[in-house]
């Protein structure tokens, strides 16, 4: 409740500072434009202070409403309780910072794509606060001797400062455009009433147009159209190619320094056993995937080859934990380390093609084993997320969840003889019908991850 009572009172302000930064920006064009164009800026400056007093006319009443909330927040803010579900702990801080500064970075990357022109605004906008969410997670660790942000943290301001002046330029065009619609609506009424009640002349009238404050306007939108394209070519120059991707390096080098203090980044995935591979999976690249399992009694390492549209890669990790959230480390290796390695992981192996599918943000994995007549549909979740939604395009094709059964944990199926599933397999449903009610597809609650 007070968390919203603050974003309420926020939003009230919001109105009177786009007034101070757009009447800043108007009296330094004050000099630059004709003289008779000075009319259509006075006519802006006096409409854009009227609503700034508007505005200020509330202040009287929006610090009476800041001073009530502050002495409850002063007071709720000496202590805090809350209740910790052990069973859905998330792991170590520096494993689940790491992990949200990953989907940051990648958040930010999608919405600074999304922007295609210089009108964009909306896209503008929330790649902004993107970059603004990116920093508040960044800037606990600034000076921290094992991740200093200090750097990228001044990096994304600079970002969040050109992308806030470009989200001003279109705010102040839209002021421009609904001043334009208004003048020439007064300067009907005031032309009519010259010919119609007062009879004016023809120099009367032609009076009454030299005082039009339209070719000012158009004017201000000029100046301010060049501003924009300005500060879009700065934002393709400086952020869209290298700058982006230098920053999202350095943010993910601090993720990852945080991961390796704690072993690994913290994981959430879902798993569901599948009928048989959707076909709008049929129509995305599949990636042959070949891993392996090492012989250990306490650690277990696997051993992986990726072969796809852009050739072979090799991987080798480590995971941690059986619940819903686990530690993972991986790493890429070579060639000749696999190709080392993968003998000793015979009888302890799986073969599988994997189509990744997007949807409504996030990516599920579509694995058809080859070994075997299984198919499984995984989805790695946001830290912040309990659950996700199946989409329609999966739910007829699904059986059950199988997240928390350890007879569908990768390296269980590769103990297992190839051809074999798991025994406990339920039946399949027909094509098209949805799970039974009692099947627990989605389901929020108890231990729900494995080992892949």
């Amino acid at each position: 409740m007070m968390e919203k009572r603050l974003r309420k009172l926020a939003r009230a302000t919001n109105a009177a500072r786009d007034a101070e930064v757009q009447l800043g920006w108007l009296s330094a064009q004050r000099y630059g434009i004709a003289g008779r164009q000075q009319a259509g800026l006075e006519f802006l400056c006096d409409r854009i202070a009227g609503c700034r007093d508007g505005a200020d006319g509330e202040r009287a009443r929006l610090l009476a409403r800041y001073a009530r909330m502050s002495v409850k927040l002063a007071r709720r803010l000496q202590t805090y309780e809350g209740h910790v579900d052990a069973s859905a702990a998330s792991g170590p801080l520096g494993g689940v910072l790491g992990t949200l500064l990953s989907d940051q970075v990648g958040a930010l990357r999608q919405r600074l794509g999304a922007i295609r022109t210089a009108g964009d605004d909306e896209d503008v906008h929330r790649a902004r606060i993107e970059a603004k969410r990116l920093r508040y997670l960044l800037e606990p660790l600034r000076g921290n001797c094992h991740a200093d942000a200090r750097d990228v943290v001044k990096r994304l301001k600079s970002l969040q400062d050109a992308l806030g002046e470009l989200h001003d330029c279109h705010v102040l065009a839209g002021e421009i455009a609904s001043a334009l619609v208004d003048a020439s609506a007064e300067r009907a009424r005031k032309l009519f009433a010259a010919v119609y009640d007062a009879g004016s002349s023809g120099a009367e009238l032609r009076a009454q147009f030299r005082g039009s404050a339209r070719p000012g306007l158009l004017a201000l939108a000029r100046i301010l159209r060049q501003r924009r394209d300005a500060l879009f070519a700065g934002l393709e120059r400086e952020w869209r190619a290298e700058g982006i991707a230098a920053l999202a390096t350095e943010a993910q080098a601090i993720a990852g320094a945080l991961e390796a203090r704690v072993g690994g980044k913290v994981e959430s995935e879902r798993k569901y056993l599948l009928a048989a591979v959707p076909p709008r999976a049929e129509e995305v690249p599949a990636l042959e995937i070949a891993q392996g399992w090492l012989p250990g009694a306490r650690l277990h390492e696997r051993i992986r080859r990726v072969r796809g549209p852009e050739g072979e890669r090799y991987w080798r990790g480590l995971k941690q934990g059986m619940g819903r959230q686990r530690l993972e480390a991986d790493e890429e290796t070579t060639r000749e380390v696999f190709e080392a390695l993968w003998p000793f992981t015979e009888g302890r192996r799986v073969s599988k093609r994997r189509r990744k599918v997007e949807d409504a943000g996030l990516t599920w994995e579509i694995d058809q084993f080859l070994d075997r007549d299984l198919v499984l549909a995984e989805v790695e979740l946001p830290v912040r997320s309990v659950d996700a939604p199946l989409p329609e395009w999966l739910r007829p094709l699904v059986v059950r969840e199988v997240t928390d059964d350890p007879a569908y944990y990768n390296e269980v199926l590769a103990l297992s003889a190839p051809g074999a599933a798991p025994s406990e397999r339920e039946a399949q449903p027909e094509p098209g019908r949805p799970p039974e009610p009692d099947a627990e597809v989605g389901r929020a609650d108890g231990p729900a991850a494995g080992l892949r």
